[in-house]
């Protein structure tokens, strides 16, 4: 069996200086008073270095000790699945579930420390990206006054330029992912055929449904409290950019609940269920928002408006009227939502003239800007920012398909960060395409398999973030990238697709296609989530924890 084999620590080698040895002389020069107390001197200092020289040791070994127990604890060999935290796992499904906001956990974990990574000390040659997650979020005023919109020169570069703004060393992470983080989901829908067979659609779709009605269906009454959170997330205004084809495929009717599987079979394959996803992943995106107790969601797109600047786009109103049915119509008021027309005749025109596309992320980042400066006419202005243009102290920015996990004792942290002019970046999750969703996809080998020979492949850690689990940051190593060779598109590709699979392995045995995922990666879902197993979108580890652990322990 493979194991995982984690760096030497990358301190510096203590070189040894030779020390002198007193020699008492046999026929002292000096008064023996004299001699006698500089021979004192001279033994104490050698005791001192030597206690220093001990101490460093004994901090190597235990750092060494550290990072073997790491290495144990993510060798997927058959005793991984035999270890106290799977008898833990498996314990925990039969227990009753405690109301949250009345829970011994619930009050432990408002008292629970934060720990911060900065982007700084997580970006190296190897992976120079791990802190992009497609999101951010930052004071107004470093929004405003220091981040160059005109700069943005690409879909990324909406997250480059704010990082710039503030500087990497400001740029921060939680090192208990589970306190900030994201599943991205599109790029999940492009590792599986949904156009090409029904059933996959219709579960992907069903995942989203799951996700809006169950899982937030608990809780939906239980919005963030504010005196857990504090008031950061209340004075925050949310901004996503929506980027929809020319000409949109009208989705009328499918966010109701009698919109039932034989009728999402007759969505035809291509736009119409892209469209289909893109408007349930937005929804479930405001849905995790609204929890979170985010005040106002602007979804800034580049449909045309009408004379009254009321937009035209289906998907926006069909995403729109599934998540206020998610939610009980007394927190329908919460959170303030509005669509706004972030092109105009003017930004295609000169998108024409430059030969530029219309790159949405700068668009929207300039507009709101102009809002805040007063730079836009006063129906503008409120369609940007609502009545009270001064309540925003903070800027969320996200893509349409980022489901945000948190807690409010991080919120609350988080907001003390903001404060200090910090910005928040979120760990990105990457759900990935696996048997225990799909079993009757017919080609089993685009999937990591349920029964393969190794159970390390059939296993995923289920991990609840509202009852205390964590999942630690386990520093800058990243297996996927440099113990195999690179892929030609994202190392998590590689096993899916046949151009992207790994050289050295057998192609016809689906578990040893994917071995790099399994291998090396604890696979993990969340309770409040998607639900399907994820990694780190950047071939980062995180290091699963019980709630009884008491979270991360980070020095």
């Amino acid at each position: 069996m493979l194991s995982t084999t984690f760096p030497r620590p990358t301190s510096s080698i203590l070189h040894s200086r030779k020390q002198p040895k007193y020699v008492m002389p046999m026929e002292p020069a000096l008064p023996l008073r004299r001699g006698f107390v500089k021979s004192c001197f001279s033994v104490a200092r050698g005791v001192a270095i030597a206690a220093v020289c001990l101490l460093v040791l004994r901090n190597l070994q235990m750092q060494q000790k550290s990072l073997l127990m790491q290495q144990e604890t993510f060798s997927h060999s058959s005793s991984w699945l035999e270890t106290s935290w799977w008898d833990w796992e498996r314990s925990r499904l039969s227990e009753p579930k405690v109301p949250r906001a009345d829970s011994l956990i619930h009050r432990q974990l408002l008292n629970r420390s934060v720990s911060f990574l900065t982007a700084k000390s997580m970006s190296t040659t190897v992976q120079p990206v791990g802190h992009y997650s497609g999101m951010w979020w930052m004071p107004r005023d470093a929004f405003v006054n220091k981040l160059q919109a005109y700069r943005i020169q690409n879909l990324e570069g909406g997250s480059w330029q704010a990082f710039a703004a503030v500087g990497m060393d400001s740029v921060i992470l939680t090192f208990d992912w589970l306190d900030f983080c994201v599943e991205h989901l599109s790029r999940y829908f492009k590792m599986i055929n949904y156009n090409k067979f029904n059933h996959v659609f219709a579960k992907l779709v069903d995942l989203h449904k799951s996700y809006m009605t169950s899982e937030l269906g608990e809780d939906a009454s239980g919005r963030f409290d504010v005196q857990d959170t504090g008031t950061a997330m209340r004075e925050t205004i949310a901004l996503f950019p929506l980027y929809i084809p020319s000409e949109p495929v009208l989705l009328t009717g499918i966010s109701r609940p009698e919109y039932n599987t034989s009728l999402l079979y007759t969505i035809p394959a291509g736009a119409a269920r892209r469209n289909a996803l893109d408007m349930y992943s937005m929804a479930a995106t405001l849905l995790s928002l609204w929890r979170v107790g985010v005040g106002r969601v602007v979804v800034a797109g580049n449909m045309a408006c009408g004379e009254d600047d009321t937009d035209v786009n289906s998907v926006y109103h069909e995403a729109l009227d599934l998540f206020l049915s998610s939610i009980p119509s007394s927190g329908r008021d919460a959170m303030e939502i509005n669509y706004v027309c972030a092109v105009d005749d003017f930004d295609r025109q000169e998108a024409k003239n430059t030969s530029k596309s219309l790159l949405m992320p700068r668009l929207v980042i300039d507009k709101l800007q102009r809002a805040f400066r007063g730079n836009l006419t006063t129906t503008q202005n409120h369609a940007w920012l609502g009545d009270d243009s001064n309540r925003w102290k903070y800027v969320y920015f996200s893509e349409p398909d980022l489901i945000l996990h948190t807690r409010p004792h991080a919120v609350r942290e988080l907001g003390v960060q903001l404060e200090q002019g910090k910005l928040i970046a979120a760990h990105r999750f990457q759900p990935i395409s696996h048997a225990v969703d799909f079993p009757n996809y017919p080609r089993s080998q685009d999937l990591i398999p349920a029964d393969a020979d190794d159970p390390a492949t059939t296993a995923f850690i289920n991990l609840d973030p509202s009852a205390g689990d964590s999942c630690c940051d386990a520093g800058n190593y990243w297996p996927g990238r440099t113990e195999h060779k690179k892929c030609s598109y994202m190392w998590l590709y590689c096993g899916y697709l046949a151009n992207d699979a790994d050289p050295d392995v057998n192609q016809s045995v689906s578990w040893k296609r994917h071995e790099r995922l399994w291998r090396h990666f604890p696979l993990v879902s969340f309770t409040s989530g998607f639900r399907s197993p994820m990694v780190s979108e950047h071939a980062r580890i995180c290091r699963p924890q019980p709630a009884s652990a008491g979270g991360c322990m980070h020095a």
